[in-house]
């Protein structure tokens, strides 16, 4: 079995070369983006107004702004930037049917700025509806999705999960080895409390600052356990008490140490 300190050297290596790699993923994806932008401008051109803008979606898409003119309660006039409408696109699959969709939102108010941004609507899903086939081989280009670089990150994060895997798997033998032999010792929380150990249905040790496996069961399962209390009396000192239970379940130690792994003293 390898040792603690070899797989830290990996996993720091593996870190490092995975920053690298999604920097690379980053930069595709932002080309992506960018084409997506563009060529929308560019298919877009004769529809949106002088002054309309145009920003990239998180999902692979574009959403389209105009500038609005309203007045306020107190009659001031400013100007105020309306999302007019959104198109996306799954970058994971290509399903059958309208591979874009989209989204705009309703309204009852009755001005010219709303029927003008319906009518832009309405030109836009003609577009994409004639020319869906053009655009999804378009935006196929730079695609981050099944690029090398995706790929990359992928390969080093599955890498890097395994030998979490393994780090975590070691430092859990090295507790119960450690519980079975000199005992494991907790340091408390912000309010000077340290755990707490349901060691019967009806009956709970509270404040445990050390514990130690005395004996198991056959079967591994139950074990008689050396439990030392510490407590802090009201002139602020600490007072330890050391009491032996028997056939506790191993399966609430486990629990206990799992979930207090932080205040475990090394």
């Amino acid at each position: 079995m390898r040792n603690l300190e070899i797989i830290n050297s990996e996993i720091a290596s593996l870190e490092a070369q995975l920053e690298t790699a999604k920097s690379a993923l980053y930069v595709v994806e932002d080309n992506h983006k960018n084409l997506i932008k563009e060529t929308w401008i560019a298919q877009l051109g004769t529809i949106l107004e002088e002054g309309d803008i145009l920003e990239n979606d998180y999902n692979d898409g574009v959403r389209i702004y105009r500038l609005q003119l309203r007045t306020d309660r107190a009659g001031k006039e400013y100007t105020y930037r309306q999302e007019i409408y959104s198109i996306s696109r799954s970058g994971y699959s290509m399903k059958e049917g309208m591979p874009f969709q989209i989204s705009t939102y309703s309204t009852t108010v009755d001005n010219d700025f709303e029927f003008d941004r319906l009518i832009t609507v309405g030109k836009v899903a003609a577009f994409v509806k004639e020319n869906k086939t053009n655009l999804v081989e378009t935006f196929r280009l730079g695609s981050p999705w099944n690029s090398a670089e995706q790929k990359e990150v992928y390969k080093l994060g599955n890498e890097l999960s395994a030998l979490n895997r393994e780090k975590s798997d070691l430092e859990r033998q090295a507790i119960f080895n450690k519980l079975e032999t000199e005992g494991i010792e907790f340091t408390p929380n912000k309010y000077d409390r340290f755990p707490d150990l349901d060691v019967r249905w009806d009956w709970s040790v509270r404040s445990i600052f050390k514990i130690k496996v005395i004996k198991k069961t056959a079967s591994g399962k139950s074990a008689d356990l050396e439990i030392t209390t510490r407590n802090k009396t009201w002139e602020g000192d600490f007072v330890d008490n050391t009491t032996t239970v028997d056939k506790v379940r191993m399966d609430k130690v486990e629990s206990l140490l799992s979930y207090y792994r932080e205040s475990i003293v090394a």
